[in-house]
C-alpha cells in the first residue's frame, strides 16, 4: 500500500473515478468497486477527509475518514443527537426512518452547508 497517499490511522485510502475534489466531508457509497458521492439513504458509509483529488481523469486514492468522530457537511437544518444520513451532493440531513442507512449522530447543531462534528455509527436505525 506504499502508494497510496494516507500514512494516517485517520484516514483509510479507496480508490474513485469521479471527481470528487470539490466534495470534502461529503457522504461516500461504493458502486463497482469505487468510491461515489452518495445522493441518498440507501448506502451511505463514510465521510471523505479535508482534502479530495480528482479520479476523472484515472484513477485517484482518496482518503476516507476512520475515526470514531468525523466532519460532515450538513444538507439541512442537523439537531444534536440525531441520526443522519445522506442527500443529494452528499450532504447530512436528519432521518427518523427506520429503514435508512445512516452515518451516525450529530454531536451538534447545524443548518445548511455548515460542517459539523458526526459520531460514526454506521447501520440503520431499525434492529
Amino acid at each position: 500500500m506504499s502508494n497510496l497517499p494516507y500514512d494516517d490511522p485517520k484516514y483509510i485510502t479507496l480508490s474513485t473515478d469521479a471527481d470528487l475534489s470539490s466534495s470534502p466531508y461529503r457522504a461516500v457509497k461504493l458502486s463497482s468497486g469505487t468510491l461515489v458521492v452518495a445522493t441518498d439513504a440507501s448506502a451511505p458509509f463514510m465521510l471523505l477527509g479535508p482534502n479530495v483529488e480528482d479520479g476523472s481523469s484515472s484513477t485517484a486514492y482518496v482518503g476516507v475518514q476512520n475515526n470514531e468522530y468525523q466532519i460532515g457537511v450538513a444538507g439541512g437544518t442537523v439537531t444534536e443527537n440525531a441520526a443522519v444520513t445522506a442527500t443529494t451532493g452528499g450532504k447530512l440531513i436528519v432521518t427518523t426512518t427506520d429503514t435508512d442507512h445512516i452515518i451516525g449522530f450529530a454531536m451538534e447543531a447545524a443548518v445548511a452547508n455548515d460542517e459539523f462534528i458526526v459520531r460514526r455509527a454506521p447501520g440503520t436505525l431499525s434492529i
